[in-house]
């Protein structure tokens, strides 16, 4: 899927698309040193992590359920899914 189709899918603000998208460039910058993602999935970073990170949201509706994001990595899908208001997330 395409940026512009992920942020239709799922509906999302112009500060949400802002806060993923600095997510994203700090985690361009920050894999050139510590390799926390395939460099490949960057060249369709909204596909391979935005996109699959959101998919969660089909399946825990209540954004106040509990969390937890084991061997998060990176930061994904736990990041993503705080910048869209779940709010008990725990990341290991």
């Amino acid at each position: 899927m395409t940026r512009t189709q992920i942020i239709k899918m799922f509906k999302l603000r112009q500060k949400e698309i802002d806060k993923i998208d600095l997510y994203l460039d700090a985690l361009k910058k920050q894999n050139k040193s510590i390799n926390l993602v395939g460099k490949s999935t960057l060249l369709n970073a909204w596909d391979r992590h935005v996109g699959d990170s959101l998919q969660i949201m089909h399946f825990i509706k209540n954004k106040q359920s509990s969390i937890i994001d084991i061997g998060t990595g990176a930061g994904i899908p736990g990041i993503i899914i705080a910048i869209l208001g779940y709010k008990k997330i725990t990341m290991v």
